[in-house]
């Protein structure tokens, strides 16, 4: 009998134990699965310097890619998007993809509208290793003035009302009284209230781009 409680009570403590490090282990892990629309996916935590990453791991054509944002999908289930973006994304004829911004973008975001841009970067630019998408990439304005050098100008009616628009997909950075994510016509227009809301709103897109949302 008495080696009976003791048996009992070594389980216990056992399960005890393993119930122990689970936690321990969820809660300081550096890394967790997100149940996305397409799949479930793998992320993994990176701190460099005081500021934290989350890294999605993707698969794509047999072939993992990882890329870096600044906030878990977690934080931005509950920006909007809100547009038919399937039918804007899957025109079979898209070449080029121009991600456009106002010239006062920089000077108001403190310069963030570059870590705004970083992730659709990596994602859609065929120059770059991680692109999944392989398309010409290309960074442009909305206005003529001294950031803006070339002969060209390029903006929503680029996409609606070009006689190529078929071969564009135009991305319009701006400022806006909300953080979201819409189109007008086939125009995607990212908005954020501040610098901070303008990199959410690039990172819901592209996490809606690898499948995620």
């Amino acid at each position: 009998m008495k080696n009976k409680n003791k048996l009992y009570f070594l389980l216990i403590i056992l399960s005890l134990l393993i119930v122990f490090f689970s936690v321990f282990k969820i809660i300081n892990s550096d890394t967790f699965i997100y149940p996305g629309k397409n799949s479930e996916y793998k992320f993994t935590k990176e701190k460099v310097a005081d500021i934290r990453f989350y890294r999605p791991h993707i698969i794509f054509s047999g072939k993992e890619y990882i890329y870096a944002f600044r906030n878990k999908p977690q934080d931005l289930e509950t920006l909007p998007m809100n547009g038919d973006f399937e039918s804007i994304l899957k025109r079979p004829q898209i070449e080029r993809v121009f991600i456009t911004r106002d010239l006062n973008l920089s000077a108001l975001t403190n310069e963030d509208v570059s870590i705004a841009i970083a992730p659709l970067d990596d994602i859609l630019n065929t120059k770059k290793p991680t692109s999944i998408y392989n398309l010409q990439f290309d960074r442009e304005f909305t206005e003529f003035g001294e950031e803006n050098t070339k002969n060209r100008i390029i903006d929503c009616d680029t996409a609606n009302h070009n006689i190529k628009k078929h071969l564009y997909l135009v991305i319009y950075m701006k400022l806006g009284d909300s953080d979201k994510v819409y189109n007008n016509g086939d125009c995607i227009i990212i908005q954020g209230k501040d610098s901070k809301g303008l990199i959410k709103s690039s990172e819901k897109l592209a996490y809606y781009l690898l499948g995620i949302f």
